[in-house]
């Protein structure tokens, strides 16, 4: 999706979603930052985190997912009433710099595929393809960031079967 702010020094607020599938995880080559990453993009102004994380993943690689949230907020409090919903914790949070005049918030989730069937759907920003690696994978790869290789084997932790 598009940059939700244009003005220079503004932050963008964005996802990342860390998707595991039988105990490997799917990292995005990004062509145009030149990085292994979490599938992920801006929140739209009209839309929640969690609806974001779910949206992105579905547009980028085409896959349904289910987010799996760490926090304690019981289902029946997360629910929309007339005035208040809880939100469930993203795994984590990060501010990275895009550029000198550009910055994004994100909040990082994990969420749990039913299939390894990769769709990177007509329209959508290539990448420069997907790979699911397993932990043994993910720690001996050379070009994975460290702070993505903590999020990803977080993940991994989390969902392990």
């Amino acid at each position: 999706m598009a940059h939700v702010h244009t003005a220079p020094g503004q932050i963008d607020y964005a996802v990342d979603v860390f998707v595991v599938y039988e105990n490997k995880v799917l990292l995005r080559f990004h062509d145009k930052h030149d990085l292994w990453l979490a599938p992920g993009g801006h929140i739209e102004l009209d839309e929640l985190p969690e609806e974001a994380a779910v949206r992105e993943v579905l547009e980028e690689v085409g896959l349904d997912v289910e987010l799996v949230f760490e926090d304690s907020v019981p289902e029946e409090e997360a629910k929309d009433d007339d005035r208040q919903r809880e939100l469930h914790l993203p795994s984590f949070t990060n501010v990275h710099y895009i550029n000198e005049s550009h910055r994004h918030l994100s909040f990082v989730y994990i969420a749990r595929a039913t299939t390894d069937k990769i769709i990177e759907p007509e329209g959508e920003e290539k990448s420069g393809g997907c790979i699911w690696l397993t932990k043994e994978e993910l720690l001996a790869h050379p070009e994975v960031r460290p702070n993505i290789k903590r999020y990803a084997l977080r993940a991994l932790e989390v969902l392990a079967s």
